[in-house]
């Protein structure tokens, strides 16, 4: 199939991240398993691309539980189970795994309707990782539901206006570029609003454009810059 070796592609890519970053890897396949259905390949290699893909991860989760087995290293498969288990059932894990939701909760509810105000927050100082893994929390400690109201419409505004080119691109590259890059950055935002809110267990993915960070920073300002640059070119014309 002409599809396969844009599927190794994508399984080597997420591959590479999967040891460090597993909840990255997972958002960067769900990206290229929805372009690729929007981009119409075919059903029964998206199918079969999935079983590869399951297969393809057990081995690698196989393999790092086998490498820390035998040389006594870390990995973080046990923190990937935790995580999860405290989401589901909190009884069955320590409180060292639901520290961070419940000050995140607390965090939030301590922000009301207009926030304590800029630089105001008390929690951010109890909250372990506040300006990465937990900044929508203390965002809205500090700006209120209004200040979440107001981030979750940017993430949106990202999106449409992401839509609004791809509408408007005339070949497949550029209008698959915008669409995937736009629902990364907009995806990865309400992952993290979901984690902080306590909808979705904790994934260590970071707030584009508002949390602290390096590649991450780096990534989505790349991405909006490739965005702004066909959106310049669909305006002229010159695509």
């Amino acid at each position: 199939s002409h599809s396969l070796p844009v599927f190794g592609i994508i399984l080597l890519s997420c591959g590479f991240i999967v040891p460090e970053n597993m909840s990255t890897a997972l958002l960067m396949g769900a990206t290229c398993v929805i372009m690729l259905i929007i981009g119409r390949v075919k059903w029964a290699d998206i199918g079969r691309f999935m079983v590869i893909s399951a297969v393809f991860g057990c081995v690698m989760i196989g393999g790092m539980t086998v490498v820390k087995s035998v040389t006594g290293g870390e990995n973080r498969t046990g923190t990937w189970g935790k995580r999860i288990t405290a989401f589901f059932n909190p009884e069955k894990v320590g409180d060292h795994y639901l520290y961070q939701p419940r000050q995140a909760k607390i965090a939030i509810a301590m922000g009301e309707i207009w926030g304590r105000g800029v630089g105001k927050s008390a929690q951010r100082h109890m909250l372990p990782k506040a300006e990465s893994d937990y900044a929508f929390a203390f965002l809205v400690e500090e700006w209120g539901l209004v200040g979440a109201i107001f981030a979750v419409a940017l993430y949106l505004w990202i999106f449409y206006r992401a839509i609004v080119i791809f509408n408007s691109c005339g070949t497949a590259f550029p209008c698959l570029l915008v669409l995937g890059l736009a629902f990364l950055v907009a995806f990865q935002g309400l992952l993290h609003m979901m984690v902080s809110t306590g909808l979705m267990f904790q994934t260590g993915l970071v707030l584009p454009l508002i949390s602290q960070g390096g590649s991450a920073e780096l990534f989505t300002s790349m991405a909006i810059g490739m965005i702004l640059g066909v959106s310049r070119q669909v305006e002229e014309k010159t695509l």
